[in-house]
């Protein structure tokens, strides 16, 4: 049996994707405020003002919605990272670091409730097969492949392809994980202030190390 597709309508009206927003805002605040369990398109289509036929329009079950959720918070977090990665001009690393943590965090920090439902509570809430690609697959690597431009041009002396580039790996990992960790899993009691300032000491320490090690192994 074929599985459903995520979205059944794409809008390309102002009146369509006011519509699919409205949808998506009203399983947003129900999966945060009630017993998961209890959600239905049904109960997504009373909240949103709008028929049953009309969500069916959209999508095809609640499995669908929630993927929709997930595209979305993971489309919303790769352009504020995308904003942030832009260097200056005689702007060094550590600002443009320092500016794509906390867009990170602020961005984790917009309804980190939703974001645990659907990463950690019902996580099976979803119509993709385990191994299916993230949808968001193709932009974190332009993402990446843009931000590696960008700290080349910071850092020269690095080798790119040893050194820079798994650096970059490193360091976006532990920036997303850690932030997760502190925004969604387990809530730390800490200002967005604090929760970049965290963050940043270790990123900074994990880029040192490949700077170090980069200085003393590199040929002469």
């Amino acid at each position: 049996m074929a599985k459903p597709k995520t979205n059944r309508r794409t809008p390309s009206q102002k009146r369509s994707s006011f519509t699919l927003d409205v949808i998506l805002q009203a399983a947003s605040e129900l999966m945060v405020d009630g017993n998961l369990r209890k959600l239905t398109t049904n109960a997504v289509a009373e909240r949103a003002g709008v028929s049953i036929g009309t969500l069916y329009q959209y999508f095809s079950n609640k499995e669908a919605i929630a993927d929709a959720l997930r595209t979305r918070h993971g489309s919303e977090v790769l352009r504020a990272l995308e904003t942030a990665a832009q260097a200056r001009s005689a702007e060094t690393v550590e600002a443009v670091l320092a500016r794509m943590i906390r867009a990170n965090i602020d961005e984790h920090l917009a309804n980190p409730r939703l974001h645990r439902v659907l990463t950690i509570d019902y996580p099976k809430l979803t119509t993709a097969s385990r191994n299916a690609v993230c949808q968001n697959a193709a932009d974190h690597v332009a993402l990446f492949s843009a931000t590696e431009t960008r700290f080349a041009e910071l850092l020269p002396h690095l080798d790119r392809k040893h050194a820079l580039r798994p650096m970059l790996a490193a360091v976006f990992g532990l920036v997303e994980s850690t932030t997760h960790a502190l925004v969604v899993d387990c809530p730390a009691q800490a200002s967005a202030d604090e929760l970049e300032s965290i963050i940043f000491a270790s990123s900074q320490a994990c880029m040192d190390r490949f700077v170090k090690h980069e200085t003393m192994t590199r040929p002469i």
